[in-house]
C-alpha cells in the first residue's frame, strides 16, 4: 500500500474519547496511590497507631471521591471549549511510508475555500514528531504532545488492512508506544 487516508470530523465523541483515553493513565497513577495509602492503614493497625490509622482511612475514603469530582468538571471544562469546533471542522490525514500529510478544513465548503486560497491549511511532518498514538475500539488518537491530538475515526478507513498498515508505519518509524483502550 502506497498511502492511506483518513478523513474525519471534529466531533464530540472523538474529544471526549480523546480526553478519556489520556486520563486513563493518570488512573492508574490514581489506583497506585489508593495502593499505599492501604500499606499505610495496614501499618498503622498494625502499630496501633490510631492517629495515623483515622488520617490514612479518610485519605482512602475521600481521595477517590475527590478524583471523581476532579474528573467529572474537567471533561465539562474539556467540551465546553471545544463546542464552537465540533462538526465544524474536518482533518484529512494521508499517511505515507515516511511522512504524514495532514489537511483541514471547515466542513462548510465556502469557508473551507477561503483557507485554501490562504494555503495555510496544510502540513506534512515525520511519524517521529508524534509523541504518542493512543488506540481505542472506535478511534486511533494521533497524539503530537502530552494533551495535545488528533483524533481519527477507525470507520473512516477503507479498510481493517489500512489500519493495520498505519499501525505498521507508526511502529516502525519511531512513535514511543501504541496502547489500546478499551
Amino acid at each position: 500500500m502506497e498511502k492511506v487516508v483518513n478523513k474525519t470530523v471534529f466531533s464530540k465523541d472523538g474529544f471526549v474519547s480523546m480526553n478519556k483515553a489520556m486520563v486513563t493513565r493518570n488512573l492508574m497513577s490514581s489506583a497506585l496511590l489508593q495502593a499505599v495509602i492501604l500499606i499505610g492503614i495496614i501499618l498503622s493497625l498494625v502499630a496501633q497507631n490510631w492517629t495515623m490509622l483515622a488520617i490514612f482511612g479518610a485519605m482512602f475514603v475521600i481521595f477517590p471521591i475527590l478524583l471523581f469530582v476532579m474528573y467529572q468538571n474537567g471533561i465539562k471544562k474539556v467540551i465546553r471549549s471545544g463546542e464552537d469546533y465540533f462538526d465544524k471542522i474536518y482533518y484529512e490525514f494521508t499517511f505515507k511510508k515516511d511522512v504524514i500529510e495532514f489537511e483541514y478544513g471547515r466542513v462548510d465548503e465556502k469557508e473551507n475555500e477561503e483557507l485554501k486560497k490562504k494555503g495555510n491549511n496544510t502540513m506534512s511532518f515525520s511519524y517521529e514528531t508524534l509523541f504518542k498514538v493512543i488506540e481505542t475500539n472506535d478511534y486511533m488518537f494521533l497524539l503530537v504532545a502530552k494533551a495535545q491530538g488528533y483524533t481519527l475515526e477507525k470507520q473512516q478507513f477503507a479498510s481493517e488492512e489500512e489500519i493495520e498498515q498505519v499501525r505498521t508505519w507508526l511502529t516502525t518509524k519511531g512513535v514511543r508506544y501504541i496502547k489500546k483502550v478499551k
